[in-house]
């Protein structure tokens, strides 16, 4: 079982890092905190965010889910969210990353707080910043290297001297101390001396503020001199610096140029054959030009109002907000026509099929695309008409010529061909439609071509990022899933799970199965704490239900057979009868142990597993009888009277008295063999010679059938003598034959 193998692996290799575990104190809503509202920002459909105010002295938490914009400051993070968000994953690197399910509707413009607590420990998190990024500090008779600039300590409150040093050229040591208090967490900056300076080129709009090292420059400069180190370059534009982008620049041996535009761009893929108008509001920068057609790309930042010009269809309109660096090359906007009024029965109109068939077909024979494709579902579905599947498939066609992804993807979902298939979901796929990303992401990763997945998948997020429908927000968590798998495995990428916890998170927000079962697998394995946690991963995959793979269904099963609830394994054990999952080594042990629990009461599972364990060879008398009773009976299987012979004759060669016994009911009865008498007496005579009292009664029956009734008698009677019960009703039947009225007497007597 490879999944099982790799958290092994894990738990040996690669179990630490985090070491605490954070927790939320409160979370409330601020009914008077207007934050949400006067700096209001706006997600990438155009909606308003809530922001949350997360109260914590801890500087780089990062903030997964639908978040649009998270803002340090000291003491909290400001993070706006999407509305509608229902949980978040707060992480760090020196805690277990929390997911938090908010207990109440999160809405755009309200503002609400979290305070998160960490856990109280002797030991302080301390940070310390230098202007260059390769450094080396001895402090508490310790060394520590950085490649980023910056050293991440744990000390006992107290004062502790340092020296710092770099191997850069022209730059001193630095001698100092830190004052480790009793508060959670201590920063301090280290700043390194050097007499020579360098020039920094900034790239940034002209409208743009520039800020070096939290001063503010003169407008309009782009070029710089300072002092050898690294410097914090920030651009802000808009109302109240609305606009921010922040870098840092290393210049501690020469000039550098950093990129500070903050513009991104907008295309619009649908409706297609379209034309739309941009109009800016609040202090948004004014577009290039005002109308753009479908699939054109403009550069904006801020909010606008895009109005939507097709013919046919009603005049629409959507918002959009445009972002620092922000790219959205899919954004759609639903359109409505005459036909829609009917087919949905919106707007004032009843629900008519037949009156929308018509407008369709009007727009359709114009060559409007969306018209096209709205038709193909009446075709399809016979609304307002007649059937036609090839009419329908001619419409697909011709919609997919326009450029309409939907159409091209109805279609690859509708051929049979595979290569044809494979072809018309590539071309859906690069017409912009996420479901055919994240398919053709699916078909590479099954196929073990994990650059192409990987490229797909991709494409899946970054396509889907900028739809707000349901279906396409799967589509995304799944494509975020498959490249966490590709991370989680390192298949096709250099393995690392950290990576693989990040995509992850971002799926499981999104509530995907297989994203919401890795995160248990991590607590499973121990994989945040460095020690395993099955209970808690435990409860954690059955909230999944019935979405567990076969690997979760057999931990949980594990888990509750250790705890010697059998029923409850059972049902999770018993779910794995048709998987092609390989089962771990001690499958047997545990297999056997719960056939014999559910024999009597679950005739079916006790096959399973019987059956498994003979199929890996196992060699277990009960297991070998106990098939070839269900076999020969049909309990728990279909009737196959040789392979019970089989299971039978393979407990008998154990020698098994009650196996040997069954071996000769085959041939007295000629179950699928040739019947025998001669051969099942001497099978009931060994049996019954090692004490199996049963063989004896049976054996007797076999020498009445031969009219032997002498040897019937004694053969009987020594059964009978035993308690065997079929013996005595064999031997009151002979006697009343032979009007032995005391042998009848007695041996009725002997009935229970």
């Amino acid at each position: 079982m490879r999944y099982l193998v790799l958290f092994v692996l894990l738990a040996s290799s690669t179990l630490n890092g985090y070491s605490q575990e954070a927790t939320v104190k409160s979370f409330e809503e601020l009914p008077q905190d207007l934050q949400a509202r006067v700096h209001e920002k706006k997600d990438n459909n155009g909606n308003p965010c809530a922001v949350i105010r997360v109260t914590t002295p801890v500087p780089g938490i990062s903030f997964e889910g639908w978040i649009v914009e998270t803002i340090d400051k000291p003491g909290e993070y400001v993070v706006y969210v999407a509305e509608g968000i229902k949980k978040m994953i707060i992480q760090h690197r020196s805690f277990i990353p929390l997911t938090y399910q908010f207990p109440q509707k999160i809405e755009g413009k309200h503002t609400y707080r979290l305070m998160l607590e960490l856990p109280k420990e002797d030991e302080k998190f301390v940070r310390i910043h230098t202007n260059v990024k390769k450094a080396r500090l001895e402090i508490a008779n310790q060394v520590y290297e950085t490649s980023d600039g910056s050293f991440d300590l744990s000390l006992l409150p107290g004062t502790y001297p340092f020296t710092a040093s770099t191997s850069l050229s022209g730059f001193g040591d630095v001698e100092g101390e830190v004052v480790v208090e009793d508060k959670p967490y201590t920063e301090q900056n280290v700043t390194f001396v050097s007499q020579s300076e360098y020039k920094l080129t900034v790239n940034a709009d002209p409208k743009a503020m520039i800020s070096i090292d939290g001063d503010k420059q003169k407008h309009g400069l782009n070029v710089f001199t300072l002092p050898a180190g690294t410097h914090v370059v920030e651009a802000t534009m808009g109302e109240d610096d609305r606009w921010r982008e922040v870098t840092e620049v290393d210049m501690s041996e020469g000039n550098a140029t950093v990129d500070l535009s903050m513009r991104g761009n907008l295309r619009i893929t649908y409706p297609t054959l379209s034309e739309f108008e941009i109009t800016p509001v609040n202090d948004a920068i004014a577009p290039a030009k005002k109308t753009i057609k479908t699939g054109e790309n403009i550069s904006l930042l801020g909010d606008y109002v895009i109005t939507v010009n097709k013919k046919g269809y009603e005049k629409t309109q959507a918002n959009v907000t445009i972002g620092p660096r922000v790219n959205l090359t899919n954004f759609r906007i639903e359109v409505t026509s005459r036909g829609d009024n009917y087919f949905y029965g919106i707007n004032g109109e009843s629900q008519n099929y037949e009156k929308a068939r018509k407008e369709y077909e009007k727009l359709a024979k114009k060559g409007d695309d969306i018209a096209q494709c709205r038709l193909a579902v009446c075709y399809e579905n016979g609304y307002g008409g007649a059937q036609n599947q090839e009419q329908a498939l001619s419409l697909w066609g011709q919609a997919s010529k326009s450029g309409n992804h939907e159409a091209t993807y109805e279609l690859a979902q509708r051929t049979k061909d595979r290569s044809r298939r494979l072809a018309t979901y590539i071309l859906a796929a690069e017409q912009g439609s996420v479901a055919a990303l994240r398919i053709l992401g699916d078909s590479y990763l099954v196929n073990k071509n994990y650059e192409l997945a990987k490229k797909y998948y991709s494409g899946a997020v970054e396509e889907g990022n900028s739809m707000a429908k349901k279906d396409v927000a799967d589509n995304v968590a799944a494509a975020y899933a498959g490249l966490g798998e590709l991370y989680y495995h390192g298949w096709g990428v250099t393995k690392d799970v950290e990576a693989a916890r990040a995509l992850y998170a971002k799926a499981a927000i999104r509530d995907n199965a297989l994203a919401l079962e890795r995160l248990a697998d991590y607590v499973y394995v121990g994989y945040e704490t460095g020690k395993p946690n099955p209970e808690k991963a435990i409860a954690m995959y059955r909230e999944l239900g019935g979405s567990l793979s076969d690997e979760a269904k057999w931990r949980v099963g594990k888990y509750e057979f250790d705890q010697q609830h059998y029923d409850a394994a059972n049902r999770f054990f018993f779910r794995l009868a048709n998987s092609t999952m390989e089962l771990p080594s001690e499958v047997d042990d545990v297999y056997l142990t719960m056939a014999d629990k559910v024999y009597s009461t679950d005739k079916p599972a006790a096959y399973y597993y019987y059956s498994t364990t003979a199929a890996h060879g196992v060699k277990n008398v009960k297991q070998y009888v106990r098939l070839g009773y269900m076999m020969l009976h049909g309990q728990g299987t279909s009737v196959n009277q040789q392979k019970s012979l089989e299971y039978f004759e393979l407990a008998a060669k154990m020698n098994d008295p009650e196996a040997i016994c069954m071996v000769g009911y085959f041939y007295e009865k000629g179950l699928g063999v040739t019947k025998d008498l001669d051969k099942a007496s001497a099978y009931y005579q060994k049996s019954g010679k090692m004490g199996y009292m049963k063989a004896y009664n049976n054996l007797g029956t076999v020498y009445a059938q031969k009219k032997d009734m002498k040897n019937a008698q004694f053969y009987w009677e020594l059964a009978a003598k035993s308690g065997n019960q079929t013996a005595i009703k064999n031997l009151i039947s002979y006697y009343k034959k032979r009007n032995d009225t005391t042998k009848v007497t007695y041996w009725e007597k002997q009935l229970k």
